[in-house]
């Protein structure tokens, strides 16, 4: 029998040779495209016919299991068709090459200068990147980290585009005393910077960059009256609510071969991480240096930062698919918030002087770019209670509301009594103007004290359902240091991220603000895990 020339080869044998072609042991250490495939589909129009996307999708969606982290994409999306996975493929090394492309040329990132349509591609590729390092990782039986899409992501050179934006940022806005726009790029890009920050497991950027970061971020963590930092009205409860406008910026995103709407998320939240983690990153070196290898292994040990698999980025990324529009997005539940908050605390909070920030509100940008701020470290212990219309209402959406309420606790701390929740109702009117207990089928209280140089304080609040956002009453005691209302969201890694405010001024006005950063100690939140 006269052998067989490639073409007539049957169809799965054809398959396993291409499949081989992209990412056998000669390329499997390459990232990027599959080079090696485009030369066997260029062989001859049959073996083109035969192993194209268009008729052989199983066989792109094999190479995408084989060069791309999968367990987060099952998790957050369910089973997904091999066409789907054979589009991701191709979106992954377009967007990836683009990137690639702008670092090597040395492109104008600053898309105030480009037309619409040059921002809105560069939009769609940095989520498509974004989402890639969101999904970095998971752990196997060995505790080793599966690090597929961070080698892609080392391959189109995205450390690189992050700093060159950075770079390009502070030349165009600092120097020229303006303030930085709202584009939905320049919040990824930061974003993309904080999760490249984890994914080498917290190391702090060189000495020469601390400057140039801190000069990116500082417009975006001072301005509050600028800059949102929230999903929804800090003030809005009972979402999602046809009478509210959106606060987070909405993109329309091309992923997987579908349409997804997606929230942006805030550009103020990555800017205060990046901040508060340059302090963190500065304070551990110089640790390191003064008190030798000992406490350094300690610390190494107790960072949750290097232990994060995909998995911690779960409820991040369900927060930007349910939570991009208050007045009808579905929201997230209160399950995905249960057991979040018990445990101890510890950060810092930041003050803008309050004479360069009353002139920024009044419209001057060489008061926030020029004005000095201080902080304060803080440690807060925190206890966390789950209210419910009834006793088997902990999975229901339908409960009635006005049906009676109990109480229950996650942590061995008792039940409040039914005097203390009905003191919690009348605080919660007063505060909020509303009732949210009353509203809600479900609400998770929080309370705890804390102390920081100002002195002991009790906190007392509620975590929003719809989107997690948590709301503290900061209260040092009668006649000392007054009043403050903490708000802001628990993220991955037990990271909590967000702004006080005078509870003073009228919620329709803009009070003294600023950023706040807590992280949770390591056992409270591998336990919150």
């Amino acid at each position: 029998m006269p052998p067989l020339a490639l073409e007539q080869l049957p169809h799965d044998i054809l398959t396993h040779i291409a499949f081989y072609t992209a990412v056998g042991p000669a390329c499997r250490s390459a990232a990027g495209p599959p080079k090696d495939l485009l030369h066997l589909l260029l062989t001859c129009r049959v073996l083109h016919r035969q192993l194209c996307k268009a008729h052989n999708s199983a066989l792109y969606a094999s190479i995408f299991h084989a060069l791309f982290d999968t367990a987060a994409l099952a998790r957050r999306f369910g089973a997904l068709t091999p066409r789907q996975l054979a589009e991701g493929l191709v979106e992954r090394f377009m967007s990836m090459k683009t990137l690639r492309a702008h670092v090597l040329n040395h492109s104008d990132l600053l898309l105030e200068r480009c037309d619409a349509a040059a921002d809105r591609d560069l939009c769609q590729n940095l989520w498509t990147i974004y989402l890639m390092a969101l999904e970095h990782g998971a752990f196997c039986a060995s505790l080793t980290l599966d690090t597929r899409n961070l080698s892609q992501l080392q391959w189109c050179m995205v450390d690189d585009f992050v700093d060159i934006h950075a770079l390009q940022t502070v030349r165009a806005h600092h120097i020229h005393a303006r303030l930085p726009t709202r584009l939905p790029t320049s919040s990824l890009v930061l974003h993309l910077r904080f999760a490249l920050t984890q994914l080498r497991h917290g190391a702090a950027p060189a000495d020469g960059e601390h400057q140039s970061l801190f000069l990116l971020v500082k417009p975006y963590v001072f301005a509050t009256h600028e800059y949102n930092m929230y999903f929804a009205r800090w003030q809005a409860w009972g979402l999602p609510h046809a009478s509210l406008d959106a606060q987070a910026q909405v993109a329309s995103v091309r992923y997987l071969g579908q349409e997804l709407l997606l929230a942006v998320p805030p550009v103020s939240q990555a800017a205060t991480l990046l901040m508060f983690e340059r302090h963190t990153n500065t304070s551990y070196t110089s640790v390191k240096e003064h008190l030798g290898r000992q406490i350094e292994e300690r610390l190494r040990t107790t960072s949750v930062a290097a232990l994060l698999g995909s998995a911690a980025f779960d409820l991040d990324f369900k927060r930007l698919d349910r939570c991009y529009d208050p007045a009808k997005a579905p929201g997230l539940h209160i399950q995905d918030h249960r057991n979040k908050f018990e445990g101890v605390w510890e950060g810092q909070f930041s003050f803008f002087d309050f004479a360069s920030y009353r002139d920024m509100l009044s419209g001057s940008t060489s008061a926030l770019f020029d004005g000095g701020f201080g902080e304060q470290s803080q440690v807060l212990h925190l206890h966390e209670t789950c209210t419910c219309a009834s006793s088997d209402a902990q999975h229901s959406l339908n409960t009635p509301d006005d049906a009676p309420l109990y109480v229950q606790k996650s942590a061995a701390h008792g039940a409040l009594p039914a005097t203390e929740l009905d003191s919690w109702r009348v605080w919660e009117a007063s505060f909020l103007g509303e009732t949210p207990s009353a509203t809600d089928e479900h609400a998770l209280l929080l309370h705890g004290t804390g102390h920081s140089a100002w002195g002991k304080f009790y906190v007392r609040g509620r975590v929003r359902t719809w989107d997690g956002l948590v709301m503290l009453l900061k209260e040092y005691g009668p006649g000392r240091q007054g009043k403050w209302i903490y708000c802001g969201y628990r993220l991955a890694g037990g990271k909590m991220v967000g702004r006080w405010r005078d509870a003073y001024t009228p919620q329709s006005m803009h009070g003294y603000e600023g950023p706040f950063f807590l992280t949770q100690r390591a056992c409270d939140a591998q336990c919150a895990t």
